[in-house]
């Protein structure tokens, strides 16, 4: 099975924008949060608080499972943890926004088609869930290396009524040759 590279993500679904790290973790924050996180570059953390990293990016490195909290100011930063995969933001209309990361795809598959809709998904038995809060509705998805100044077009975004959700996550494998990782947010 082909993994999955920067020239064929316009084939898996042309509709929609795909980004993935260098290596690291994805970042989803509220866009208002994005000049605050440093990457590489340095540790947002103010003192008092855990200062354990070197830099932002490491606190984000650290994150061992699908979805991780590390703090950004006095909000948190979701982390999109386990493996750079190709990412995406699935939204029908009238359904709450997905982050569909790919594990693994044919070159030429739409890999939103292969999954059909929203509505076919299972989340009952899901492979984690986290609870988050979100204070404003403009959020956006980066590499966590990138300090927030330096994401350049390297970044997706979307939006979501602020409050708190329950994100939900769960593999699929819609075929033998096709699997992704869903996130989806659940407001409470």
């Amino acid at each position: 099975m082909a993994s999955v590279g920067a020239e064929e993500i316009a084939i898996m679904s042309t509709a929609l924008k795909w980004i993935k790290s260098g290596g690291g973790p994805l970042l989803c924050i509220e866009s208002e949060l994005l000049q605050q996180w440093l990457g590489v570059e340095g540790n947002s953390v103010a003192n008092g608080q855990d200062n354990t990293f070197a830099n932002d990016y490491e606190r984000a490195c650290s994150v061992s499972d699908y979805l991780g909290k590390t703090p950004l100011g006095d909000r948190q930063a979701m982390v999109l943890g386990d493996e750079p995969l190709e990412t995406m933001i699935w939204r029908q209309t009238e359904q709450p926004p997905l982050i569909v990361r790919v594990y693994y795809a044919d070159p030429d598959v739409d890999v939103i088609e292969r999954l059909g809709t929203v509505q076919d998904l299972d989340f009952s038995d899901p492979a984690e869930s986290m609870e988050v809060e979100f204070n404003s509705k403009d959020m956006i998805v980066f590499d966590s290396a990138y300090p927030g100044k330096d994401i350049d077009n390297m970044f997706l975004t979307f939006e979501l009524p602020p409050g708190t959700y329950t994100v939900i996550t769960k593999p699929f494998q819609p075929d033998d040759r096709t699997s992704v990782l869903i996130h989806i947010f659940q407001q409470k």
